[in-house]
């Protein structure tokens, strides 16, 4: 089936009819469907380890009578770049938008989204994905959490449009996330995550 996907220009809403009933994600790149390298190859312990402590924090230390915080079970799509990804971890303030109310699998509506790096995505997580996203009216943060060292990188929209970035490195210090006015401890993201010396 992969194969036959790569030949064919699909539309968006083909590719979310076919994702339905696939055994596993794929992403939706201006017409073309591909297989997430993570789906196919699974995910770390590490990957994980850090995508759950992310969502435990994050409950910790938010209303969810005003936030939403979603996993990569999810999608979000951007129309300017015509592309669908699975975030690792979204937030959501309000109500959740969709694409397409009939089926509710796609989230067009992120406040900050944390994507969290591995060998076959940092690339398109720290370029192509930020431009997708940034695409997004109500996108404001964007958090990219290394795997293999302690390093967090937050992104936050200005007033004027323009972006900051914010690295930290160092486990005894927190991340802040200014949209969400609340800060998430280092060493809470890397729970029971050993770096190689």
């Amino acid at each position: 089936m992969t194969a036959q996907l790569r030949q064919k220009k699909y539309t968006f809403d083909e590719y979310l009819v076919l994702e339905e009933q696939a055994d596993f994600k794929h992403e939706y790149l201006n017409g073309k469907i591909t297989p997430i390298a993570i789906g196919v190859a699974g995910a770390s312990l590490f990957h994980q380890r850090i995508i759950t402590s992310l969502i435990i924090a994050l409950g910790a230390l938010l209303d969810d009578e005003i936030y939403d915080i979603l996993g990569s079970d999810l999608k979000t799509y951007s129309k300017k770049y015509n592309k669908s990804r699975y975030p690792d971890v979204f937030v959501i303030k309000g109500e959740a938008e969709f694409y397409n109310t009939k089926t509710q699998s796609v989230v067009i509506n992120p406040l900050i989204v944390f994507e969290v790096l591995s060998k076959s995505t940092a690339k398109a997580d720290k370029n192509e994905k930020f431009d997708e996203y940034k695409s997004l009216a109500t996108f404001e943060e964007y958090v990219l959490v290394e795997q293999k060292k302690a390093e967090v990188t937050v992104y936050t929209k200005a007033v004027d449009d323009t972006w900051t970035a914010k690295t930290t490195t160092d486990l005894n210090e927190n991340i802040q996330l200014r949209t969400l006015g609340v800060e998430i401890p280092m060493q809470r993201i890397y729970r029971k995550i050993k770096f190689e010396q």
